[in-house]
């Protein structure tokens, strides 16, 4: 919930970047705090309920995966392997495809949240909205990929090895008493874990420039006039098909 909520946040904030420069200006500005207020008063509730998704399809995997295990015991303890063996493949098959569809949850739920963020939509209606969006903008294809990927892999690897190094420095110089590869590991794993809050909150940003400049790339035009052709030139690139926009479009809220 909480990490929904920094997401939920970021995406308004960017929002209110996008279309009114001035008021997101900084750190305290009145988009900050009002995009924040949001998150926890008027769109906590959807927030919420996106959440408790993934929760119920994560309990129901593991659910899967213990009944599996449990049916694989049984058959042990009771040699019979063939019925033990059916059962297990049946909890198999249903583990792998709720875990399938609680990836294809968790994935939509970014762009679901993104849209609660910027326009303040309940958490079912924007789902709907962002389907609709990018269906009618002929750009679907920016949903199945991540612009971004691979720029924020390669800072949480750098990141890792980075803090890695400064481990393997502080065991050096004996700064700690610890072993130099528990140095190293303790200091990488808390990089990759600061670098991972922090690429999360980037990629959210990301989709929020990205759900803005496909729903009013007009408005964004007028507010950012260099990064937006720089953007437009971007996708154009990787994505040719999504050149044309009805700028007439809006989303209802």
């Amino acid at each position: 919930v909480l990490m929904n909520i920094s997401q939920t946040t970021v995406a308004g904030v960017i929002g209110t970047y996008a279309f009114d420069k001035p008021s997101a200006s900084s750190c305290c500005s009145r988009g900050v705090t009002q995009s924040l207020c949001r998150s926890l008063t008027n769109s906590f509730g959807s927030i919420c309920f996106g959440s408790l998704l993934n929760a119920i399809l994560s309990a129901l995997r593991v659910l899967a995966e213990l009944a599996r295990e449990s049916a694989i015991e049984d058959g042990r303890s009771s040699n019979d392997d063939e019925c033990a063996c059916c059962l297990a493949c049946v909890f198999c098959c249903v583990q792998c495809i709720l875990s399938c569809i609680e990836d294809l949850v968790q994935y939509f739920n970014q762009w679901a949240f993104i849209f609660v963020g910027v326009y303040g939509c309940g958490f079912l209606e924007s789902g709907e909205l962002v389907l609709n969006l990018f269906e009618e903008r002929g750009c679907t294809a920016i949903l199945s990929d991540s612009l971004a990927r691979y720029v924020l892999v390669a800072m949480v690897i750098f990141s890792v090895a980075l803090c890695g190094i400064f481990g393997a420095l502080l065991a050096a110089f004996k700064v700690v008493s610890f072993s130099v590869w528990a140095t190293v590991g303790i200091s990488a794993f808390v990089g990759f874990i600061i670098s991972a809050i922090m690429v999360n909150k980037i990629q959210g940003a990301v989709k929020a420039i990205i759900v803005c400049y496909v729903d009013h790339p007009s408005q964004m035009h007028k507010c950012h006039p260099a990064d937006t052709e720089a953007m437009a030139s971007a996708i154009a690139l990787v994505f040719p098909e999504a050149t044309h926009f009805n700028v007439c479009h809006s989303v209802v809220v």
